[in-house]
């Protein structure tokens, strides 16, 4: 985490400021930066770490399309090609352990999803350039 991102962190007016940039949703930007603050303070204030007691349940309901939607299409296709190759791995999996694995991916999408967005967020805040934050933000909505 550069000095720059760290200042951001540090400052909860300035971090609601460049969250705003990138989240776009005006009522959701208290919800991020509360929960990049905890991430930061279990960081020690030198990086970001999940701390376990965040929970989305956007993220447990949407999984995939939620992810599409706040744009962490990395984990979002990461999901489909566990689903794609674990149906070609195992064609004859009984219908109750599919279901297990489908709460399971939807259980942990809810518990990580927030951390992925502000984990984006540092990524793109370290470019130092406010207008990456608008370019990269946001939400697709064809999810």
């Amino acid at each position: 985490m550069t000095e720059y991102a760290k200042s951001v962190f540090s400052n909860g007016d300035l971090l609601r400021e460049k969250l705003a940039l990138y989240i776009k949703t005006p009522s959701k930007v208290e919800l991020y930066a509360k929960d990049c603050e905890k991430f930061f303070k279990a960081g020690n204030g030198e990086k970001l770490v999940i701390d376990g007691t965040t929970f989305s349940f956007w993220g447990f309901l949407g999984t995939i399309f939620f992810l599409i939607y706040r744009k962490i299409y990395w984990l979002a296709g990461l999901i489909i090609a566990f689903i794609i190759l674990s149906a070609i791995i195992f064609p004859d999996t009984n219908d109750t352990v599919d279901r297990i694995i489908r709460i399971g991916i939807s259980a942990l999408c809810g518990v990580f999803s927030r951390y992925c967005i502000c984990l984006r967020f540092l990524k793109i805040l370290e470019l130092q350039d406010d207008e990456m934050l608008v370019k990269k933000g946001g939400v697709n909505y064809f999810a």
